[in-house]
């Protein structure tokens, strides 16, 4: 130290070239207040022996030049400090940085730790069920022969029981026919017998040929009645049970011989299972309560899952039992509900017999009550439906078809490749937005637009398309309370759903999930099944269905189409069903047929049963052995010549030649259709022509809007709920990141960065020169830019990837779900609202988590609020094109898509980098307003940067005091220099509340981008949403004003909110 210095004392700057100079360090500070440039060298310190000051040590506070002080506990004090006013509630006396919030900190692990080991348990957990369910599955392919031998010991007891009851129908017919000279006596004997081991046997066949006396083949009820001696309704009961367990759902007066054969015996003993004493229900219920395992008694999940019930109860028969015991409950005025509260012993022995007799006379009366609820007739005449190729040009996929769906049937569509089966099913119900359709369609005689008869219609499309999160009972339930006028009470609905789960024979599996091919779940015939039962939630007259046996084995297939069977019998709904390669049984469900060759082009219509003897009669033969519906589709599509049994008579052809030939004769084949028709009689014709006209009534009231979103959002939240492990799994990922970015040091908002300025500066100081070299005395706190800008991009772009990518998947996983309710009539904006809202809520949830991470990690000078509303804002921005940008892009691209935009504009646009920063981006209005919307950063690292920067002191060159800083340059200021919030007037305004300027614009920005979404949704894949394109729906034939005037509404929304938003963001 030179001699100069020695002699220096503190609280003063020497010269080190031998003239003595000194500056009190007051003096210097005081000069730059009266210049009114402000205060600006507050916080300097000076030192014995210095030719300049030094900025007072973090830590520290230095209150005037020559004085130091520890900063107290509670405080943070950073460089340059005359006082201490940032509040540090975990700082130690004279901390040198904000440290970390230990606690929080610890929290975080914590929280991180459970959300891993939560979600190894929730996957060890699955994985040992689905183990668990294999091993039961495999277990039950093969019965070991302990088990055969305890089914045949089964069905012994069985005969046991049924003893009595077949000695009574035994000595009825030998009383009945013991003089009868034709009939031998002896063989009597053989239809019940034992034999040397003593085991029962039952000879049905025998005891049929007794009892067809006319020998017609078929039992009446007065032949079965004559053993039986039942009342009218028991033998008609009887019969119909019989029938229906044998597939036959034609014959209603009459049983033939293999259903007899066949289910005699079974429909017996079921019929044996009513009239019962109070005795036999006590063994009963003692019998169901050990097969349940319970002991306080029995819930309705096992009055469903029973097999002793399921034995002579079907479905229906359980819902209307569960219902009995709650109507004698509140009879008996106790309030607790069947099918809540477990039935105890005492109940069932009381109310079960009367109980199960009112069911029987009531499903008899039931079933009746249907054929007077009038049905739905469609026909139609000359139907075709056109697709445009381009330039002009198109294509008839269904080409000039007429025929008619009586009520109460069921039609199958089939034909061949190519055919147009589910075109013409489409132009039937009104779907088939893709092309024009031509022709007339008449609903009960009367001429109308399918558009508007939705009410009444179901569709349900080929794919199994239901909510694989929900249950059984929870997808009808949803299902119903959209679809159902909102005047419908909501015990009427569950009582719908019980039914109709009952009808498809979904009961059973009635609280468990549907599955999916991630999630174990239903069957596929089950999930068929509820695919169907959606559309019936709505109750409709008139059921269209595209391949419902479509993936299903042959048995699964067979279970389908007998609950459709049932709803076409006992509900008296018209079904239509596009249906390929159905087996014989499946195929004699069917009442008419329509067979279509390739182009659409009809060629047989009519009775199924008749369809045979039509191609016969023209030449073809059926094969020995040969499936009928094969053999139709192999005709319909022109491989099979008249006169020819086997596909090979063109075996030796080349290709073009069997093709012509095959062209040829799909065109004979119509051609013959039309002759045969033309040559009907007229009492025939009308077979095909529309009925009288009788009244169609539509369904009205259909739930509001405001209904309709609260279900939506329930519906969410039960979803989101079910998906928690993978919610679960986002959420430690965002953690995880924001702890990486987060893990460096604390945050630092001034440096270690003394200014360099020569003593003679300094002697001769006023504010002219001062103002020339202020740079130098903030650079202390510029220089913390750099870090807390790349903190802020990092912690920006990265979360705005995540939480938007996170976002996306409420829209994609349910995409196809979304279009199918929009098909029927679903409000699709309560839907989208209700989807932003979740979003908000779950991604909001999910970034307050990343953002106390970071504040215990890095800490804050600013208002935790503010902080915490800045991160809620950047999801906000991030959710607004998360669900913007999944309309505009396929679902298989929409991950790249959202990734791409959030990181290349949160880089490029933040105004962090090159070649858009800050200046640019305030000297460029259009750049300004652009970068505002596409960069979710882009506010959020502002944001934290300026909110930090304005709880610094007026030394820092961020704020500034209007009382003694009147000369002050603005643009020399620090936030000028670096060019941060440039329209904010007030921004040098000291506060340690933070910024908050940032909060309008953003939300704006992120309500434009979600109205624009709200457009979108009602203009793109419109298709797939059943609906006309944009162009039609403006230039079509029938022109939608109540669509243009809603498109025109939305545009001007968009335009105010945008003109709006803009000038917030320049302004």
């Amino acid at each position: 130290m030179s001699e100069d210095l020695v002699n220096c004392g503190k609280g003063e700057i020497c010269s080190v070239d031998g003239t003595d100079r000194r500056k009190p360090c007051n003096d210097i500070r005081n000069a730059a207040i009266k210049g009114n440039i402000g205060d600006i060298h507050a916080g300097m310190y000076c030192p014995e022996g210095r030719t300049g000051y030094e900025n007072c040590p973090a830590g520290y506070y230095c209150p005037t030049p020559s004085t130091k002080f520890l900063c107290p506990q509670g405080y943070f004090c950073p460089y340059k400090s005359s006082d201490y006013t940032i509040e540090c509630f975990l700082c130690e006396e004279g901390a040198e940085d904000m440290g970390r919030n230990l606690v929080g900190l610890v929290c975080c692990l914590t929280i991180f730790v459970g959300l891993v080991l939560y979600s190894v348990f929730k996957l060890l957990h699955k994985l040992k069920h689905e183990s668990e369910e294999n091993r039961k599955s495999q277990k039950n392919k093969v019965l070991s022969s302990d088990q055969q031998k305890e089914v045949r010991a089964k069905e012994q007891k069985r005969l046991g029981r049924m003893t009595p009851i077949l000695r009574l129908v035994e000595e009825r017919i030998k009383s009945k026919w013991t003089e009868a000279s034709d009939v031998k006596i002896h063989e009597l004997d053989n239809i019940f017998e034992e034999d040397d081991d003593t085991k029962l046997k039952f000879n049905s066949d025998l005891l049929y040929r007794f009892l067809d006396a006319d020998f017609s083949g078929d039992l009446s009820f007065t032949e079965i009645n004559e053993v039986l001696e039942l009342n009218k309704s028991q033998i008609q009961n009887f019969i119909t049970t019989m029938n229906e367990a044998g597939g036959n759902f034609k014959k209603k007066k009459s049983v033939d011989k293999n259903t007899f054969i066949d289910h005699f015996l079974n429909t017996l003993e079921y019929s044996t299972n009513f009239g019962v004493s109070s005795d036999e229900a006590g063994t009963l219920y003692d019998e169901l309560l050990a097969e349940s395992g319970r002991y306080a008694g029995l819930s309705q999940s096992h009055f469903h899952e029973s097999r002793k019930l399921g034995d002579f109860l079907d479905s229906n028969h359980i819902v209307m039992l569960l219902e009995g015991f709650r109507t004698k409950r509140e009879e008996a005025g106790v309030l607790q509900n069947a099918k809540k509260y477990p039935i105890k012993r005492a109940e069932f022995v009381e109310w079960y017999p009367s109980v199960l007799e009112d069911i029987m006379n009531e499903h008899v009366e039931r079933r009746d009550s249907f054929k007077e609820i009038p049905g739905i007739d469609l026909t139609f005449e000359n139907l075709s439906l056109s697709i445009p190729l381009g330039g002009g040009d198109s294509f008839n996929v269904v080409d000039e078809v007429s025929g008619r769906l009586k009520e109460k049937t069921m039609t199958a569509l089939m034909g061949g490749s190519g055919a147009g089966k589910t075109s013409m099913l489409n132009a039937l119900c009104g779907r088939a937005y893709y092309g024009e359709v031509t022709g007339k369609i008449f609903l009960n005689g009367i001429e109308v637009d399918m558009d508007q008869h939705k009410s009444i219609m179901g569709f349900v499309p080929q794919d199994d398309i239901v909510y694989a999160e929900l249950t059984v009972r929870e997808n009808f339930m949803f299902s119903g309370r959209f679809q159902l006028p909102s005047s419908t009470p909501r015990t009427e609905i569950e009582t719908l759903a019980e039914n109709t789960m009952a009808n498809l024979g979904l009961s059973r599996v009635a609280d468990s999930l549907v599955g999916d091919v991630r999630t174990r779940g239903v069957s596929g015939g089950e999930k068929k099944r509820v695919n169907i039962g959606l559309e019936l939630m709505a109750k409709p007259r008139i059921l269209f269905l595209d391949e419902p046996t479509s993936g299903l084995d042959s048995s699964s297939a067979d279970l389908v189409m007998k609950s459709l069977k049932a709803l076409v019998t006992n509900q008296g709904v018209t079904i239509c069903t596009v249906i390929h390669q159905p087996r014989k049984s499946i195929f004699d469900m069917i009442d008419s047929l329509v067979l279509l060759g390739v182009g659409g082009k009809m060629v047989y219509h009519g009775p199924c049963a008749n369809a045979q003897k039509y191609f016969e009669r023209e030449g073809w033969v059926l094969p020995m052995g040969d499936s009928a519906a094969d053999w139709l589709i192999d005709i319909s599509s022109g491989r099979l010549e008249r006169g020819t049994i086997k596909n090979d008579t063109k075996a030796n052809l080349g290709i073009q030649r069997k093709f012509e030939i095959e062209k040829l004769n799909r065109a004979s084949l119509c051609n013959y259709w039309i002759e045969y028709f033309e040559s009907l009689d007229p009492a025939e014709k009308v077979q095909y022509q529309p009925p009288d006209a009788t009244e169609i009534v539509d369904r009205t009231g259909k739930p509001s809007f405001l209904r309709q979103f609260i279900i939506q959002l329930e519906r969410c939240f039960l979803v989101a709920y079910r998906n928690r492990l993978t919610k679960v799994v986002d959420s430690g990922l965002i953690m995880f990141a924001a702890f990486i970015v987060s893990f460096g040091s604390t945050l630092s908002v001034a440096t270690d960065n003394d200014p360099v300025v020569s003593f003679d500066t300094f002697y001769s100081i006023n504010p002219t020169r001062t103002i020339k070299i202020l740079p130098e005395f903030f650079k202390y706190s510029l220089n913390a830019f750099r870090a807390l800008s790349e903190y802020g991009m990092k912690m920006g772009v990265i979360l705005s990837v995540l939480i938007g990518l996170t976002a996306t998947k409420i829209l994609t996983s349910k995409r196809v779900e979304f279009f199918r309710e929009a098909k029927s009539g679903y409000n699709i904006n309560a839907y989208f609202l209700a989807v932003n809202v979740i979003s908000t809520i779950e991604q909001g949830l999910q970034i307050m988590m990343a953002a106390l991470v970071g504040l215990w990690l890095k800490n804050t000078t600013t208002s935790v609020w503010n902080y915490l509303v800045n991160y809620l804002m950047l999801s906000w921005h991030c959710v607004s094109w998360a669900l913007f940008l999944p309309l505009l892009v396929p679902n298989q691209n929409v991950v790249l898509v959202v990734g791409l935009f959030m990181s290349l504009f949160g880089l490029l646009f933040s105004g962090v980098l090159s070649p858009v920063q800050y200046e640019e981006l305030y000297n460029n209005r259009g750049t300004e307003i652009f970068s505002a919307f596409v960069s979710p950063a882009r506010f959020f690292i502002e944001a934290m940067m300026v909110s930090e920067f304005k709880c610094l002191p007026q030394q820092s060159g961020f704020t500034s005091n209007a009382s003694n800083a009147q000369d002050f340059p603005a643009e020399l200021s620090s936030f000028a220099l670096l060019n941060l919030g440039s329209n904010d007037n007030e921004i040098t305004d000291v506060s340690c509340g933070g910024w908050w300027w940032f909060v309008l614009p953003s939300f704006l920005v992120g309500l434009t981008i979600r109205f624009v979404a709200f457009g979108t949704l009602h203009i793109s894949d419109r298709g797939q949403q059943a609906k006309l394109s944009v162009m039609s729906e403006f230039t079509g034939k029938n022109k939608n004003i109540s669509f243009m005037i809603s498109c025109a509404a939305m545009m001007a929304i968009i335009a105010v909110l945008f003109i709006a938003t803009c000038w917030v963001i320049v302004n």
